[in-house]
């Protein structure tokens, strides 16, 4: 069974924990990290269904506090530099990751140094560092990708994704606009 450190307690954070719970047999969640939620209990948050852990401010306090867990599963940021601090902390601790960063998909296109430089400490710790992407790479290219395999022949692809961005993490909303009309 491998445990597991989760960071992130987003929409996509939470439905990661909920996969992860659907598998007792093979993954154990031990840790929960998200500084907006910090001192609160996981279950408060999620329901019963969730194990009652604390929610830590910092993936440090969390790896200080946690009998050693074998990989993280990160799910708080679109951009590999965005994580790249979070990424090496992890791999320093010999962590296996898996992260929904869009950009780690396919490292090469935005971040090549990034990319390689977090490739050569992962392999000098030997463990592995998995991009999944979720917002285009699961919901809009895989999932289409594998519902069209049965098919010998596929003509068009049509995606449309439609969400209410209001209800999204900050940097994923349009920002407010004030138009300021001067008195005459």
């Amino acid at each position: 069974m491998l445990r597991v450190i989760h960071l992130g307690l987003g929409d996509i954070g939470k439905l990661t924990i909920h996969s992860m719970l659907a598998q007792p047999k093979h993954l154990k969640l031990v840790a929960v990290v998200d500084p907006a939620f910090a001192g609160k209990n996981l279950r408060d948050l999620m329901g019963k269904s969730a194990p009652s852990l604390p929610v830590h401010a910092s993936l440090k306090e969390a790896l200080k506090r946690t009998p050693r867990p074998d990989l993280a599963t990160v799910t708080t940021a679109s951009t590999t530099l965005q994580i790249q601090k979070t990424l090496e902390q992890l791999i320093d601790a010999r962590l296996h990751v898996a992260s929904t960063c869009e950009e780690l998909a396919f490292p090469d296109l935005r971040n090549k140094k990034i990319a390689a430089a977090l490739d050569k400490r992962a392999r000098k710790n030997k463990v592995a560092l998995i991009g999944t992407g979720v917002n285009p790479g699961f919901a809009m290219d895989a999932f289409a990708l594998a519902c069209t395999a049965p098919c010998s022949l596929v003509r068009k692809i049509s995606i449309l994704r439609s969400l209410d961005a209001g209800q999204r993490r900050q940097q994923l909303q349009i920002p407010h606009v004030h138009i300021h009309k001067p008195s005459l």
